[in-house]
């Protein structure tokens, strides 16, 4: 893995379904070199799906990550066979430490508490250690049967051309562009890529946690806003607390790094693992998703 590697990564995590050729432009490199480099990083598993990531609020749904360190090393498969077995978590996140973390689906506080029960309860002797908020912002587009539709043709097929979908779902083909820009504008859905940090060859590959005291949105902002600035980050979530991905960095330049955000009134907690696999799922949201698509054709029946 190179800084081009990265590069054309992080364009497929912001938009999973720009073209070869636009990634080409936007990087300055002959089309054929973007296409072998994302077909290389396929084949040595750094890049292992391409997804639709849907809004899930869209279904009264909110997101905690709830952050746990195995008992042993030798317990953290045990636990996290057992977290998956639960339909409200969508992804683990796996180490080279005891550390891990599930991202939980959740209605509201009361409900989130008994899903961090039930996951105590799954994981003993191992303990949950801190449940962090990421920022998310609720979809600004009224969605028609249509767009169920639209969302559910690309849960299925991420990377579909606009042509083949038009013909599938009989919508024009400047419609359909026109409606999949409004729901990615909106808020409603992310064409994204799941990746596996474990497989990065030749790259630290470090994720950092930093959990913040309450306070200042601003200065939370302004410290976030410093380390995409100096580190180089593919994902970010704030404002409670950040679980950044760096990469290129070697242990000493992080522990450096931590020991200086630690030192801030605004930081109560920060620690960084070695992330190895990530599991994720999206069979609940897929439901979901199914289920509004059948109501959208049974009302227009009526």
């Amino acid at each position: 893995m190179d800084s081009l590697d990265f590069r054309i990564l992080g364009m497929l995590i912001r938009d999973s379904r720009v073209s070869y050729e636009t990634i080409a432009a936007a990087l300055d490199v002959p089309a054929e070199t973007a296409i072998n480099r994302i077909f290389r990083m396929w084949d040595v598993g750094v890049i292992s799906e391409y997804r639709i990531k849907v809004n899930p609020s869209l279904f009264g749904y909110k997101t905690a990550i709830v952050l746990a360190e195995a008992y042993r090393n030798y317990c953290k498969q045990k636990d996290i066979r057992a977290i998956r077995t639960m339909d409200r978590v969508t992804a683990v996140v796996e180490t080279t430490s005891k550390i891990y973390s599930a991202y939980v689906l959740h209605t509201g506080e009361q409900e989130l508490k008994g899903l961090v029960d039930q996951i105590k309860a799954k994981i003993t002797p191992s303990r949950v250690t801190n449940v962090v908020f990421p920022r998310e912002a609720p979809p600004s587009v009224k969605l028609s049967g249509q767009d169920w539709r639209i969302i559910e043709h690309l849960m299925d097929d991420p990377r579909a051309s606009v042509d083949n979908m038009a013909c599938d779902l009989q919508i024009a083909p400047k419609t359909l562009e026109r409606r999949m820009e409004k729901l990615i504008s909106g808020g409603v859905m992310a064409p994204t890529v799941v990746i596996q940090p474990g497989m990065f060859e030749g790259m630290f590959s470090n994720r950092l946690y930093i959990i913040f005291n309450d306070g200042s949105e601003r200065a939370r902002t302004g410290i976030v806003d410093g380390i995409k600035n100096k580190w180089n980050v593919i994902g970010l979530e704030h404002p409670q607390g950040a679980i950044i991905d760096v990469y290129g960095k070697t242990r000493r330049d992080i522990e450096d790094d931590l020991r200086s955000l630690k030192s801030m009134p605004e930081v109560r907690e920060t620690f960084y693992t070695l992330p190895s696999r990530i599991v994720s799922s999206d069979l609940l949201i897929r439901k979901k998703v199914i289920e509004a698509v059948y109501r959208s054709d049974s009302t227009a029946g009526l």
